[in-house]
């Protein structure tokens, strides 16, 4: 049964997944609000991305507050105005002016909440990249997995009610405006608000960590898998071998190394392979063939395809602009 049930489960959430590209390979985070104001029987929506207005809805009856949807980064979501009830999976949460709530990856979520007054929520969206860790240190460990983690719940809410929550509240929006404004190192700054955030969430109780035999056999797999890529990263892997060499069998390793890595096996060395392909195509005047067959691609074509989806750029235009 569970081997049926995954499949149908997998098809049901890329029906849902959401098209907008959050941020990019090299700052892979992005905010949005979106203002909805209710006029003598008209809904009004407006909706902005990174700080620019992208669009506005306007009509008789009312659109749903946020469509279903669900997508690989950890969202950060909080009203600052208004009242509406957001579902996850198969629960709704009312959320209230200064409630926050954090969504985590490839969570289904929106709303279809017929609206009695105006709204204004904000969210940040960014992916494990952003804050997570190559290393599997303790902070990794014990603060950054947990809150990426869907084992205890796909969601944490935090009420303008409890304690600390309004401190909570305020950091978000001031992350935000961190954003918004984009002074010189605002993406250190911006870092830094959401790794506070993380912190008082953890201050609150709200994260559980894991145990320590748990974290210690996950980071000796860890380790193993790091070396055993950057030696053969050029080579052709296979799934198999990259199984046998920590001695599971190939459906156990796909799941721990998701798991451990949050990205699949063949996710995680492609990502590694593009490092040290952008590496070569803006240091040295290698040909695009020569730095596959050297990064372990099977052809020229591949390669630029991959490169592209990551860089957002072919790999010319990338050595092009990389040298201005």
């Amino acid at each position: 049964m569970k081997s049926q049930m995954e499949p149908m489960e997998s098809a049901r959430r890329s029906k849902y997944k959401e098209p907008i590209q959050h941020g990019n390979a090299f700052f892979p985070l992005s905010i949005h609000e979106t203002d909805i104001r209710l006029r003598e029987g008209k809904t009004f929506h407006t909706f902005f991305m990174n700080g620019e207005k992208i669009g506005g809805l306007k009509g008789p009856g009312q659109e749903p507050p946020l469509y279903f949807h669900c997508h690989r980064e950890l969202e950060l979501f909080w009203v600052c105005k208004g009242t509406v009830k957001i579902g996850i999976e198969n629960e709704v949460i009312q959320l209230n002016e200064g409630d926050v709530l954090l969504i985590r990856p490839d969570r289904i979520h929106g709303s279809n909440d017929c609206l009695k007054g105006d709204l204004i929520y904000r969210t940040i969206l960014f992916s494990y990249d952003f804050v997570g860790s190559m290393e599997n240190d303790v902070i990794r460990q014990n603060y950054i997995d947990p809150m990426f983690s869907v084992a205890t719940g796909p969601y944490i809410f935090l009420s303008s009610k409890q304690q600390g929550c309004e401190r909570l509240f305020h950091l978000l929006n001031d992350a935000y405006c961190v954003y918004e404004d984009s002074g010189r190192g605002f993406e250190l700054l911006l870092k830094a608000r959401i790794l506070e955030f993380f912190y008082e969430v953890v201050k609150s109780g709200k994260i559980l960590q894991k145990p320590e035999q748990t974290n210690a056999r996950m980071g000796l797999f860890m380790k193993k898998m790091n070396h055993y890529i950057s030696e053969n990263y050029s080579d052709r892997i296979e799934l198999n071998d990259a199984a046998r060499h920590v001695s599971m069998s190939k459906g156990y390793f796909c799941r721990y190394f998701k798991h451990a890595f949050h990205m699949t096996f063949h996710e995680y060395l492609t990502n590694i392979r593009l490092r040290e392909a952008e590496n070569l195509v803006r240091t040295t005047h290698l040909g695009m063939e020569e730095i596959a067959i050297r990064t372990g691609f099977s052809n020229s074509n591949y390669f630029t395809v991959s490169f592209k989806k990551h860089y957002h750029m072919i790999p010319t235009k990338y050595r092009n602009i990389s040298r201005l």
